[in-house]
């Protein structure tokens, strides 16, 4: 029964690992899925005011340049922002799969354990007469 209880608690500590991986994945994607749409919003942003914000009339070059490489360069900031956000998503993910089924694993049982954990024949034989008629859970627990 030691073993047992042994064996559950190995597998409740891994339950308990793969849930951290999977909360500290779910934090990172979270995250990221709120810089994308944050973003996807921004660059929404300069596509409207580069085709919808027009400059005064008599507006000079340099400043109608500055304007334009102003809003091209936010344009590639945001656009560059969702790509990296989107990448790390998909990378978490990833890295979640990878320690679930490489380093989190469940664990298994060796063949010793078994071995500590079975009853033999010669054991039930060894017993008292009285003892091996009882019912099982309840009563003394001598042999």
């Amino acid at each position: 029964e030691m073993e047992y209880t042994k064996m559950e608690m190995k597998i409740e500590q891994a339950k308990l690992w793969r849930e951290d991986v999977e909360d500290i994945v779910s934090l990172t994607e979270k995250k990221m899925d709120n810089y994308l749409l944050t973003n996807t919003f921004f660059a929404l942003g300069t596509v409207l005011l580069w085709t919808e914000g027009r400059l005064e009339t008599g507006t000079p070059h340099w400043m109608l340049w500055i304007y334009v490489i102003t809003l091209a360069s936010a344009f590639v900031f945001m656009l560059t922002s969702v790509f990296f956000a989107l990448h790390a998503s998909i990378s978490a993910q990833a890295f979640m799969v990878r320690v679930l089924t490489q380093f989190a694993r469940l664990p298994i049982p060796s063949s010793e354990d078994i071995d500590r954990a079975r009853t033999y024949g010669q054991a039930f034989e060894g017993q008292r007469f009285g003892h091996m008629f009882r019912v099982p859970f309840f009563g003394s627990r001598r042999v």
